[in-house]
């Protein structure tokens, strides 16, 4: 994944399991927690070059604020970061194609 101009960061190993498999993102990692520690947020720089964009993509649950957050707070001093916030309740599973390809252009 080294170079990968486009990371999507989400919660849980399902959601990054269902990028892959059904929507063919596979520049995708979960957290695996609420909140993105420093040590993710150093590797998540480390693999996006300067000019390339992360994107973080939290449930839509009370963690969500938390996880963009901490995302925001560590990882945008390096590269730039997208809080891509979904409607309460919602998980990035339950996106079709349309709406997924609408919040991540050009992923």
């Amino acid at each position: 994944m080294k170079g990968a101009t486009d990371l999507v960061v989400v919660e849980s190993f399902t959601a990054v399991w269902w990028l892959a498999e059904e929507e063919d993102i596979a520049n995708a990692v979960a957290v695996m927690r609420p909140s993105v520690s420093e040590k993710q947020a150093r590797l998540i720089a480390e693999v996006v070059p300067e000019d390339g964009r992360v994107w973080i993509l939290p449930d839509g649950d009370k963690s969500d604020g938390r996880m963009a957050e901490s995302a925001l707070k560590l990882i945008s001093p390096h590269r730039f970061v997208r809080w891509v916030k979904l409607d309460d309740g919602k998980q990035p599973t339950d996106l079709n194609t349309e709406e997924l390809h609408k919040i991540l252009p050009g992923v």
